[in-house]
């Protein structure tokens, strides 16, 4: 927001995979997708799991 410096803090989540478990939470998880087939080529899959909280006081 613009004129509510403050009003919102982010915490950040681990990802969904099992090697991501009691880890801190990372802004981007980059997972890549590999071509099974022939294994010509691979695709990347982006993640975030951002938690915005209001820390304002009422």
């Amino acid at each position: 927001m613009q004129h509510a410096p403050g009003v919102f803090q982010r915490a950040l989540a681990p990802g969904e995979a099992v090697e991501w478990v009691n880890t801190l939470g990372r802004p981007i998880y980059i997972i890549p997708i590999f071509n099974r087939d022939r294994n010509f080529w691979w695709r990347m899959e982006a993640y975030s799991y951002p938690l915005h909280i209001c820390v304002q006081k009422s």
